[in-house]
């Protein structure tokens, strides 16, 4: 599976939802503002980026990177999952493993980058429904 769509999956999974229709953004940063083109949003809240001093905005198109952040993983997946473990394969991959109690189901994933291995675990047990 492209990394791309895999991070949409996730980002789904997640709780992010795409709007693809023309509609009004309201919200503390975004004063009315109509979007043409579709937006993520977050559990019904629009998905805004900031802080720290830094301009604060609107993700039109963007989603968390979580194939390639694990902060992002662990922001917004890891609450999903009952448990999780990370370790290191013989031939140098990251082995992370990701379970579900109430499924009663254990999944893992093998990659060089960390943050992909837990996104193929992730993926794993999400195909299990």
């Amino acid at each position: 599976m492209a990394e791309q769509e895999l991070n949409k999956k996730l980002a789904e999974w997640a709780g992010f939802t795409w709007h693809e229709q023309r509609e009004l953004v309201d919200g503390p940063l975004m004063h009315g503002q109509w979007y043409e083109d579709g937006h993520w949003d977050y559990h019904g809240e629009c998905w805004y980026e900031g802080g720290s001093g830094e301009k604060t905005h609107f993700w039109q198109d963007r989603l968390p990177d979580f194939p390639h952040d694990l902060n992002a993983c662990f922001r917004w997946i890891i609450p999903l999952v009952s448990g999780w473990d990370m370790g290191s394969t013989h031939d140098g991959r990251t082995a992370a493993t990701v379970w579900d109690h109430k499924k009663a189901k254990i999944r893992r994933g093998f990659d060089k980058e960390a943050a992909m291995a837990l996104c193929k675990a992730f993926e794993e047990l999400r195909k299990e429904g």
